[in-house]
């Protein structure tokens, strides 16, 4: 998924899905994980490379939660159990614009997520891939302000980093924001494919504040 303002979160997210779709094919990788499955809409299928939040839907985005937040209500995140079969790893990229805000493409879905309603661990059974996209030249408030709060909230609502955090910088030489992405891709992103611990049968307490150390300074609070 991608929100974008100027078409490079959309451009990174069509050269990850080639990246992935060659690497697995290379390494013989198969995974039950990725968000639409169906060899259609496949991020692994060959030419595809997603859709922009608001174009998936934002209802649907929310549905991605929804059987395993039922399931588990009450019970918080120690010592649940999960499967395989029922996790999705959503990947994203977004764009931050204006005033360190969401782009168009993303608004409805994020003032979905804003919900007062969504319980704590409504994304339980999500993990996922975030890139962003911004400027240091705008400070480091702004840096990336729009993807820092989208992966602020969805560990809010129970979901999981799959990897480190990419952050791609326009400003960056030599190939400005795709410079960053092909370092992420290569030091982060696909190493984590390839070790993933998608087979765990148990989530910890002590794991899941390993998971949401990934998202470091500057620290964004989503108020609801």
């Amino acid at each position: 998924l991608w929100s974008t303002q100027g078409g490079r979160a959309k451009a990174c997210a069509r050269r990850t899905a080639r990246i992935l779709h060659d690497f697995m094919e290379e390494q013989n990788l198969t995974s039950t994980l990725l968000l639409n499955s169906s060899a259609s809409t496949s991020p692994l299928a060959d030419g595809y490379y997603g859709t922009s939040f608001d174009d998936y839907g934002a209802s649907e985005f929310l549905k991605l939660g929804e059987s395993n937040s039922e399931e588990n209500e009450g019970d918080g995140i120690t010592n649940t159990s999960t499967t395989n079969t029922n996790e999705k790893l959503v990947i994203m990229f977004v764009s931050t614009t204006g005033d360190a805000e969401h782009c168009d493409c993303i608004r409805d879905t994020w003032k979905l997520l804003l919900q007062k309603s969504l319980s704590s661990n409504h994304f339980f059974s999500v993990k996922f891939a975030l890139f962003c996209l911004g400027d240091r030249a705008y400070g480091p408030a702004a840096f990336c302000a729009a993807g820092r709060k989208l992966g602020t909230r969805l560990v809010q609502l129970g979901a999981k980093p799959f990897t480190k955090i990419g952050y791609g910088d326009d400003g960056t030489p030599n190939g400005g924001v795709f410079c960053d992405l092909d370092t992420w891709i290569r030091k982060d992103f696909l190493p984590s494919i390839s070790n993933d611990e998608m087979n765990t049968t148990r989530i910890t307490t002590r794991k899941m504040i390993n998971y949401t150390s990934r998202i470091k300074h500057p620290p964004y609070y989503v108020m609801v």
